[in-house]
């Protein structure tokens, strides 16, 4: 168990190396994570933790990408997306550019959900997508689009959920070595920033759809306050915000800012006002 001490000399560490201030996000969730990092990785004290972050500037991104809450498969949640595809993509028709936002990737399997849908929605054409993350490790991975064999399997699993037509789900794909690469015909409609949500303002302005699934509740309420503040100015009227299953807008100042479009995927809709 990591002390308190030794907890805010990781914090000092990651932000006088790494230019990371941690003091935004909720610290049990993330003396979690450092702990965990310290297990898998055979760090038997704090000291060999921070030695190794003083001697080697490169260990740091490393760690801020192993830290990383990720997902598991693509397609994951399969109602959410559902719910999308049904409620709100139809809305994008009339659209001439859409713009979408994934800020604070953690890895590709929830961007590539997205590419796909779009693709199958014909939607994709037509869209421009930004993610962004502070990790340059992490969008380096969000990059290739590899997906390892057995996340495959499940992925079209999930998949199955919202289509029979299995030979749509595997053209978006190529073959790589071991691994299953996602077309780079999807992958080149992204634009990949490095960006700290929380402390940056948006890359851009006017989102039709930002999607920023179970990221700020690792957020302190200060933090969580200001950032989704900042989301919510950085979406069109009309534009879509989805938070995911694990979060709340309660308590919040743009609780009344917006209308649900799904109360039980979280879901919601910015007020035209």
């Amino acid at each position: 168990m990591i002390s308190e001490e030794d907890f805010l000399k990781i914090l000092s560490t990651v932000r006088t190396v790494g230019d990371i201030d941690f003091i935004d996000y909720e610290p049990y969730l993330l003396c979690h994570r450092f702990e965990r990092f310290m297990q898998m990785q055979g760090y038997a004290s704090v000291a060999l933790l921070i030695d190794k972050m003083m001697q080697d500037k490169n260990f740091i991104d490393f760690f801020l990408y192993k830290i990383k809450v990720g997902t598991t498969e693509m397609f994951r949640d399969p109602q959410m997306w559902l719910e999308l595809q049904k409620n709100v993509f139809p809305k994008f028709s009339g659209e001439t550019v859409l713009k979408i936002w994934l800020p604070d990737v953690c890895g590709d399997d929830e961007l590539n959900t997205l590419l796909i849908l779009l693709e199958k929605n014909n939607l994709l054409v037509k869209s421009m997508i930004y993610a962004t993350s502070y990790s340059e490790r992490v969008l380096d991975d969000v990059k290739m689009g590899t997906i390892e064999p057995k996340k495959m399997e499940v992925s079209l699993d999930n998949y199955k959920q919202f289509s029979s037509d299995t030979e749509f789900f595997a053209n978006c794909f190529f073959k790589s070595d071991r691994f299953q690469c996602l077309s780079p015909k999807l992958l080149d409609k992204v634009i990949y920033l490095k960006h700290n949500v929380i402390h940056e303002e948006p890359p851009d302005n006017g989102f039709n759809l930002i999607i920023f699934r179970n990221r700020a509740l690792y957020y302190n309420m200060s933090s969580r306050k200001t950032t989704i503040e900042k989301l919510y100015r950085s979406l069109l009227p009309g534009g879509y915000f989805a938070i995911g299953i694990g979060e709340t807008l309660r308590g919040l100042e743009q609780n009344t800012k917006f209308v649900p479009v799904s109360k039980t995927e979280n879901i919601f809709k910015k007020t035209l006002k």
